[in-house]
């Protein structure tokens, strides 16, 4: 009995584990694209203004401004892009790593099952043993009062 219940422990906890990682997974899909899609834009918004700002100065020391802070500018974004991918490399890693601990929960959930069906095999077995053992009781309890009732038999048998 004892091992039933764990293995309904154990299916319940596989179930919720697998309910977080996906739900998890999920979450960090959507906010990386999200993260990818306002670099993409701050990025065009950027080069846009760079552009519209060295169109619209004529001055060389204005434009020498201006280029300066564009290369400040792309080495920012090139840095948060660097960092962004960066961090989704580890998600990646993160992701894998939970991919492997679901197969392994959906191997031990696998593991659980055979033995749930072993220990309710097991459980059948012995409920049909003792309900022979019980037939046979009831057999011999009804002999030995037929047999007392009919004054064949005054005694006891031990085993």
């Amino acid at each position: 009995m004892d091992s039933l219940k764990t293995a309904k422990i154990i299916t319940v906890a596989t179930a919720i584990l697998f309910a977080i990682a996906f739900s998890w997974l999920w979450s960090t899909q959507v906010s990386n694209e999200a993260m990818r899609r306002e670099l993409d834009q701050q990025k065009l918004r950027s080069e846009a203004l760079l552009a519209e700002k060295l169109l619209g100065e004529k001055s060389a020391v204005q434009q020498e401004q201006l280029l300066a802070h564009a290369r400040d500018t792309v080495a920012l974004l090139t840095d948060q892009n660097t960092l962004m991918r960066r961090r989704l490399s580890e998600q990646s890693q993160n992701y894998q790593v939970l991919s492997a601990r679901c197969d392994l929960a959906l191997r031990n959930l696998g593991k659980a099952r055979t033995q749930q069906k072993i220990a309710e095999a097991n459980l059948a077995q012995e409920q049909n043993f003792l309900e022979k053992i019980r037939e046979e009781n009831i057999r011999l309890f009804d002999s030995l009062r037929y047999y007392q009732k009919r004054g064949r038999w005054k005694g006891y048998i031990f085993f």
